[in-house]
Order: C-alpha cells, then structure tokens, then sequence
C-alpha cells in the first residue's frame, strides 16, 4: 500500500455526539482518498466513542486507537507512532471541515521553499451553544485573524502558536524534535511542540482558505475551572523548559513595576477572593443577560480579567512561592554606571569622577543592604538560559577602563566579593583619554594596561567592549563603525583571550546603523537610558543609572531601588557650574 501524503490525528475524550457530527466532514474532503488517512485516539472514553467509531465507515484510511485516559499530548503522540503521512494534520473532536481544507495546506507546503507549520483559518461555528465563552472565543479568533500574516514578517509566538487544530507540519521535522512532551499538560502541549518546531527552523506559513469551524460548546465557567488553570500550569512548565521564553509569557511583566505596583500585583495574585467573586458575579449575570450588546461587552471584559487572574493563581501554585516566581521571572536589575574611581584630578568631568571613599562607602551600602555584584554574562544567562541569580543582584559597570579604577576599584569590589564589567576602548589600552582632547585642556586620566586588564579578568571581572577609539557611533560611516565595533571587538578579544559578550555605546550615543551592528556582535548592549532591568527589557537597550559624586548615601539608596536618578539641588547645580569654570582656567 503506497504511503499517504497526509496523515489526519485527533485525540478526543467523552465527546462522541459531537465527534459523530464532525469526522464525517473529515472524510468527505476533495483529495484522493489513496492520499490521506485518519488516525483517533480515545483516550480513556467512557461514553461509547469506541463503539460509535467502531461503526463508521470511510472511503480513505482509518485507524482507532483506544487506550487509558493520558491526556492530549500522551494522545496525540500515540497517533504520531502510526502515522505514515509526509505531513501531519492536527486537529479536534470539535473541529468540522470544509471541502477543500487538505488540499489549500498540500498547496502551502509545495510552495514554501522550507518545512513549515502550515495554519488553516478557524472560525467559531453558528451551531455552538451561545454563552460568553462562545463569544469570547469568535472574537479572540477574529481578532487574530486580522493580524495573522506570517509571510509578510514575524510571527507573534504568543498568540500565532496558541492555535493548533487546523495545523499541518511535515512528519520529519516533527520527528526531528522529538514528537509531543507527555509533561506538558492541556492545553499548550500544541503550542509547546510548534515552539520547538520553530527552534529547529520551522516556519510558520498561512493557509487561509483552508477553512475550518469549531463547535465551540464549553460552559463559560469551565473556560475559568478548566483552560485558565491549565494554563497557568502549563506556562510555568514551559517557562522552565525553555527559559528564553519566560520575556513571551504571561508572567512577564511581573518584574515591571515600582515597589507599590509589585505589593498589589503579588496581593492579587495571591489572595484574590473579594475581586474573583465580584468578576464571577459579573460573568454569571452577563451569561444570562448576553443578548443585551451592551451587557455582553462587559461581560466579555469581566470573564478574560478572570480569566488571567486564574491564569496567574494557577502558575503561582506551580511555582510553589511568590518568591519562586520572582527569582525566575520577576528581577529587577539595576546596573550603576560609573567612569572615573580615584582621586579628583584637575582638568577633567567633576561629575565623572567618584573618590575612593565614596565609592568604597556605596558598595559597602549595596552588601549590607543584601545586594551582589554580577557581571553582564550572568544576567545573560538568567534571561536566556534561566541560570538563577542572587536574590537581589546589581551590576556595576566602569566606563573607559581608567588605571586609577584599576587600583582603586577593584580592591573594593574583591573585598566584597562582588562582580563587575568594565568596558574598555581597546585602541587606546594604557594610553590616555584622548576622546578628551580639546574637550579639557587636556588628556590627563591614564588607561588601564593590557597587565592591568587582564588581572581584572582574572579577578572575576568581566570585560567589555567600548569602540577602539571611543569615537560619537553616530556620526560615522559604515566602514568607520565596522572598524569601531567589530574590529574593536575582536582586538579587545586578543587582549583577555576570550571573546566579549557586551558593549557600551561612548557616549551612550547610538542610531540604527550603529545599534544593527552592535546586536550582530554582541549578546548584550548598555545606552545610558535611565531605569532598572527587566526579563522584558530588550538586551540590546539595557538601561543603566550614573552615579554622580554629588549623590548622598542616601540618594544612592533610592537610585538603586527605584532606578530614578533624583535631580541636582540649587547647591549640587552651582558646584558643577563653580567646577566646569576652575576646569577651564
């Protein structure tokens, strides 16, 4: 018997009267019958589904699995073992077909010019049962359907890979990544097998005549009890599996926010009683009361705030802590910027320089306050590779590489066991600042040695990349900033023997071209845009707080927890404008 081009799978459980009405339309499609079959898995069916599929009959080839209630994946994995098709076509117990839903995806597949995972159009079907869920749904679809175009750019993961029925993937790549992960619960092991399809180089493509109806028939208060909690559940599962994409998931703005905001988002999530019973109320009244537009719009409103808020509860369980969850998801970053550590000199910034002292005084603050230093790799492999952080971590960063931060920093940052990265213009090593020249009266700040800088290296501290030159990136050419970024990177690269993972902008000045090149060489970027660091904050845009000599201890503090650089007092103001003249006589 020669091989099907298409395998059809579904899994289903207690849903027979509905899946009577809808595999005929499965069979009945316009492509040669030789050329398609159809596997069901029961999965532990207690209503007579066995029975009733026992008695069907169709013209294409059809196979019935039954076995011990599993779950989806358990389900659909099952069908995959049997399956012979070039492509595999997922679909529901609930799903019914047009006509010509097989043929529009073969067509999609023979013209992309690599695998892809080819979506149908899905639409909620005028026979569901008219509730908010159903109404829900029908606008959750339409809504995705206006923006649902793969082949004219991205895809949004979140909501593009949130479909699965009326879904086809070719059996090999789906058998390269490994098949269905049995672990991942309902409802997102689909979208967990089309996120590693995509890793390995799937693509997504659109088939939208391909079109399909769902008989959407559960109760408004099963989408909550059931869906949400599941997938809660499930999103923690996957935000541990594959760390990378806990910045896409529905916690991910747990880490946003100021003190006050993060006190009520864990109050809510926690202890939502009085709020889910007032949205319940709100649902359950609105159920009834649909018909009214007016009241349904509410109602919807109401039922996806619950909805979430489920969600949440449901992922904060698996998590087993409010403080599990912060430390894998919700992180606050603050990293300080610093130039100059040393003695004041004539001739230079007063606001770049930070005395010894005063420097010795913050980072003594930052360890007595619970906070460790880490260097920019560490936050780099939190938020890619999930690898934990200290509870409450600070990066330090040192602009320009100075010699008089050699020699008085880093005794301070060993002494407190703290890490760092310091970002160094690999052209001008134990030379003088001459991107000051004619800035000052002259270049007076001495640069770290190639000796100096690799004892950094072999202290803990991490170092980065600052141009060759520490030219304005803005202001050049595309050979120029090649030179700058690229050559500069790999130079700085001879001189500590490993290859830099960050940079800073000089000046913290970048445009398009400058910042293209720069995520094309490095994993991490710094701007001198004010705030703290989130799991969502883009790794290339990594803000960064200046810490200025006239700060207070006790401004220091609040620069540190709240990411706000207060501003300068009348006084501090006039003893800039006093310093900037004594600099220039």
């Amino acid at each position: 018997m020669p091989e099907p081009l298409i395998s059809v799978v579904m899994a289903t459980y207690q849903r027979r009267d509905v899946l009577e009405r809808m595999l005929p339309t499965v069979f009945k499609q316009d492509f040669p019958p030789e050329q398609f079959e159809v596997i069901v898995v029961v999965d532990g069916s207690t209503d007579g589904t066995g029975e009733m599929l026992s008695r069907l009959k169709a013209a294409c080839a059809f196979r019935v699995i039954e076995q011990p209630n599993r779950g989806p994946a358990a389900a659909r994995q099952a069908a995959l073992d049997l399956a012979r098709g070039e492509f595999i076509f997922f679909t529901d117990d609930d799903i019914r077909f047009t006509p010509d839903v097989l043929k529009h995806h073969l067509a999609a597949h023979r013209r992309s010019a690599h695998p892809a995972m080819v979506r149908g159009s899905i639409v909620v079907a005028p026979e569901s049962p008219q509730t908010l869920a159903t109404d829900a749904t029908r606008q959750w679809y339409e809504r995705h359907a206006l923006t649902f175009a793969p082949e004219k750019g991205g895809v949004n993961i979140r909501e593009d890979f949130s479909i699965f029925a009326n879904t086809s993937v070719p059996r090999k790549s789906i058998e390269q990544c490994g098949g269905f992960d049995v672990t991942v619960p309902f409802p997102q092991e689909g979208f967990e097998l089309l996120y590693r399809l995509m890793k390995i180089g799937v693509i997504m493509r659109s088939a939208p005549e391909a079109l399909v109806y769902e008989v959407y028939s559960k109760p408004t208060r099963k989408m909550i009890t059931s869906d949400a909690r599941g997938l809660g559940k499930a999103e923690w599962i996957l935000c541990q599996k594959h760390p990378e994409y806990r910045a896409l998931s529905v916690f991910a703005n747990f880490g946003q926010g100021g003190p006050m905001k993060q006190w009520m988002r864990k109050a809510m999530t926690s202890a939502p009683v009085i709020s889910n019973l007032l949205l319940d109320a709100a649902i359950y009244a609105a159920d009834r009361l649909r018909a009214l537009s007016s009241v349904r719009r509410i109602g919807i409103r109401a039922l996806s705030y619950r909805y979430r808020s489920e969600m949440l509860q449901s992922g904060l369980a698996q998590a087993g802590s409010w403080k599990a969850l912060k430390r894998s998801i919700g992180v606050q970053l603050p990293v300080l910027m610093y130039h100059h550590i040393g003695p004041r000199r004539a001739h230079t910034y007063y606001e770049l320089t930070i005395e010894p002292n005063q420097f010795a005084q913050q980072v003594k603050w930052l360890s007595r306050n619970g906070y460790k230093g880490i260097c920019a790799s560490d936050w780099l492999n939190w938020k890619y590779f999930g690898i934990p952080l200290p509870e409450k971590p600070v990066l330090l960063t040192f602009d320009d590489a100075y010699a008089d931060t050699f020699e008085f920093a880093l005794p301070v940052l060993i002494e407190h066991s703290f890490s760092a990265t310091v970002f160094v213009v690999s052209a001008l090593v134990g030379k003088m600042d001459a991107w000051n020249e004619g800035k000052v009266s002259k270049s007076v700040l001495k640069l770290a040695t190639r000796d100096q800088i690799q004892a950094w290296a072999l202290s803990g501290i991490e170092i980065g990349g600052h141009s060759r030159t520490h030219p304005d990136l803005t202001k050049l050419n595309d050979q120029q900033l090649r030179d700058e970024i690229v050559e500069g990177k790999e130079e700085l690269g001879r001189i500590v023997g490993t290859e830099p993972v960050s940079f800073a902008y000089p000046y913290g000045k970048c445009n398009t071209e400058s910042e293209q090149m720069v995520r094309c060489s490095y994993a991490l970027s710094f701007t001198v845009i004010e705030g703290l660091n989130t799991l969502c904050t883009d790794c290339h845009l990594l803000r960064r707080l200046m810490i200025d000599p006239r700060n207070s201890l006790r401004q220091f503090g609040r620069i540190v927890k709240t990411g706000r650089i207060p501003k300068p007092s009348i006084i501090n103001r006039a003893t800039l404008k006093l310093s900037r003249l004594v600099r220039r006589r």
